[in-house]
């Protein structure tokens, strides 16, 4: 009996766990709404602390992942913004970039999750962009959404 009780948990948190990731591309997009804007211009990203290798390996991304980021990349690197007005542009090409990886994501499993730990801060932080009020507040954050981005070759290939 005790063998069936423990069976019949195990199955309900595997049923749990493949239901959650089902969800899991949804949540992109309602993370990035939940977190304030304020809280998301003081997140440093150098602080992911969730974010670290698989057992001292990179993880692995697909390939439209990989092109989304390469994307990212061009968009923030192409990018001198020098007023307000040149700060949102960037925080508006930077969030089409995000949208499309969304959308194009078919990443799974663990090599997902460790994307979403790389992804959620890089989505505050363009949200935060979006909202700073003065240039210097801009810049800075500009400076962290481009660390953020460059910690993606770190951690994944």
């Amino acid at each position: 009996m005790s063998k069936l009780a423990t069976l019949l948990m195990m199955s309900a948190f595997l049923l749990a766990c493949n239901s959650q990731q089902k969800e899991s591309h949804e949540d992109h997009q309602k993370v990035q709404d939940s977190v304030p804007a304020a809280a998301q211009a003081q997140e440093p990203a150098s602080d992911n602390t969730g974010l670290v290798l698989n057992n001292g390996a990179k993880w692995k991304a697909d390939a439209a992942t990989s092109k989304n980021v390469a994307l990212l990349k061009g968009a923030i690197s192409g990018a001198t913004p020098q007023d307000q007005t040149g700060y949102l542009q960037a925080a508006e090409k930077l969030q089409e970039g995000l949208n499309k990886m969304v959308k194009e994501c078919a990443m799974k499993g663990p090599d997902h999750e460790a994307l979403h730990q790389w992804l959620v801060p890089l989505m505050g932080q363009v949200k935060a962009l979006k909202n700073a009020a003065t240039v210097e507040q801009s810049a800075k954050i500009f400076q962290e959404i481009s660390q953020q981005i460059s910690l993606y070759s770190t951690y994944f290939e």
